[in-house]
């Protein structure tokens, strides 16, 4: 059926502007925009006083940071005005390898969200984690002729960039082979090293904290992927990006995104939302958010209003608050509820924790007495993590240091670590994930030895998830039995569970304002600077290094 919508704004990506005229579209396609369509019409829509954009596209996310599967997934963030993303599934490839990656594949062949991969180019992402799988070049070479694979997943294995790992080599050249963009993670890479590194043909970084950080990527030609997410919120310091010449090579993505923050706040919409309220002007970052990652990424029926384009559009009532009015996605409405059931994620997915039960004593820290110890500085806003020389006796912690320890939960070798955080908040009780980026290790962080045994064991008996414990008692619990990672639970039902974990951590002292598991879960990338908490000890990104809990006078 032909359908007029018609005297809306609608947005001209081509030349940057919004024009009063009318979207005809047949079916999926648009057929025309412009002026007296009336008579070609079977069906007219009048949206006087509204403002018609391309359906928004994420540049860079993790389908498994949402904690639902592709199906639900799709549903959630259609309401959001996402029409598509381009996904990098690397989490449940550290977890189920090739056969995890084909799962989330052929489940999103049936989503009405557009759903694009990027294959995972660092499983491990590092050789000091303690992960279920090892991804290889030749593993990933039935992938690449796959129509919904666009790219090769983020290369955070910046030293073995640099020292031309023959592998990762392999897996750069067979991307670029076939036509495909090379994702980057670069944090903190600066000079020759980058020059090297985007030498290899990696194209974009999505790492950038710093307004000169991401100017020193485009000056070399890469595309930067500014990044709000749920624990790294790079918009605010990147706003400088929203300008000309950059803003023609920056994108917009979510990376890492949580439930709950997903229900209150939004998805891209959010994004956009918050750098009209920084002061970016509307079209730049609808631009930055559609046709352009369009065009990054080859995606010709994507990102614009025109004659050919896929019907793939958001309707805004307010174009200063980014309020959503409707949005369609091929031609037709999304209505909230209407999906009825979705089919069951793989059954290969479920019942992946496999470790012992914890007991107490594990959690123990050597030595007795006060002495200098190495701690991780819990961080804010950002991914990054600072070392922090601590005078502590070990059996005696003083209320601003908690413990943490990493379980390796894949193969049930008993591989463990205890370290310290500084400055979590946490003073009591015990909280754990099974969310561990990028190895997805059981993650514990406690004051209390009994009740961090009682927070692991808690996910070890559920198939994995997140917890809260504190005096013998569980508080709050998040099960996600899909590859300890995902559930196949609604938005608004994830959203609630979340809620409630995040209030039960005030009872710990810990701020349930901020998203604190999600912070918890990059404690143990060791890709990321700079301090970081593996199953294998304390590890030192910058030195590239396991270094001792012990700190001694040399240390700053």
């Amino acid at each position: 059926m032909k359908t007029l919508y018609k005297d809306a704004w609608v947005l001209n990506v081509y030349t940057r502007a919004f024009e009063k005229t009318d979207l005809l579209t047949e079916d999926s396609r648009i057929l025309a925009v412009g002026n007296d369509l009336d008579q070609e019409a079977e069906r007219i829509c009048e949206l006087a006083g509204t403002w018609i954009i391309p359906g928004l596209l994420d540049a860079h996310m993790h389908v498994e940071s949402t904690m639902m599967t592709p199906a639900w997934l799709s549903e959630a963030l259609l309401q959001h005005g996402t029409t598509g993303i381009v996904a990098d599934p690397h989490e449940i490839a550290n977890v189920l390898g090739t056969g995890g990656i084909q799962g989330m594949m052929d489940q999103a062949a049936d989503a009405d969200l557009d759903i694009w991969w990027t294959l995972p180019s660092c499983v491990p992402s590092s050789p000091m984690e303690a992960g279920a799988r090892r991804l290889q070049a030749a593993d990933l070479k039935p992938f690449w002729q796959e129509p919904s694979v666009i790219g090769l997943g983020e290369v955070m294995n910046v030293p073995g960039v640099l020292c031309r790992e023959p592998d990762l080599m392999e897996k750069i050249r067979d991307g670029l082979q076939a036509g495909k963009r090379i994702n980057g993670h670069a944090p903190g890479v600066t000079g020759r090293n980058l020059d090297v590194y985007a030498a290899t043909g990696i194209t974009d970084d999505h790492e950038c904290s710093s307004l000169e950080e991401g100017m020193d990527r485009i000056r070399r030609g890469m595309t930067v992927l500014i990044r709000e997410g749920s624990a790294a919120r790079n918009l605010e310091a990147l706003m400088g990006l929203f300008q000309d010449p950059w803003c023609r090579r920056s994108l917009l993505c979510t990376d890492d995104r949580h439930p709950a923050d997903l229900q209150a706040q939004g998805h891209i919409d959010h994004v956009i939302r918050k750098a009209i309220s920084l002061g970016a002007d509307p079209v730049t970052a609808i631009c930055m958010a559609t046709v352009q990652t369009a065009e990054y990424y080859g995606l010709r029926n994507k990102g614009a209003l025109a004659p050919g384009k896929d019907a793939d559009f958001v309707v805004l009532s307010d174009l200063d608050t980014f309020a959503i009015h409707s949005v369609y996605k091929n031609g037709k409405q999304v209505r909230p509820g209407e999906t009825e059931g979705h089919p069951a994620f793989l059954k290969t997915a479920r019942n992946t924790v496999h470790l012992d039960p914890a007991v107490p004593s594990r959690f123990a820290l050597p030595g007795e007495g006060k002495q200098r110890l190495r701690a991780i500085q819990w961080p804010v806003g950002t991914l990054v993590t600072e070392e922090a020389i601590c005078e502590a006796d070990p059996r005696n912690l003083p209320e601003n240091l908690a413990k943490a320890a990493v379980l390796e939960r894949h193969r049930g070798t008993g591989l463990a670590f205890t370290g310290l955080i500084k400055g979590s908040g946490l003073v009591r009780g015990a909280v754990a994930s099974t969310v561990g980026h990028d190895a997805h290790n059981l993650l514990v962080m406690g004051k209390d030895d009994r009740d961090m045994a009682l927070a692991a064991n808690t996910l070890r008996e559920i198939g994995g998830g997140l917890c809260t414990v504190l005096d013998g008692r569980v508080l709050a619990v998040v099960p996600l039995p899909v590859a300890g990672l995902m559930a196949e639970e609604s938005l608004e039902n994830l959203a609630q569970r979340e809620t409630e974990l995040k209030a039960s951590l005030r009872a710990l002292g810990a701020d349930p304002a901020g998203d604190f598991f999600m912070t918890l879960s990059f404690l143990s990338l060791p890709v990321i600077p700079h301090l970081k908490l593996t199953a294998h000890g304390l590890f030192d990104v910058d030195e590239n290094r396991i270094v001792p809990l012990q700190a001694d006078l040399s240390d700053a």
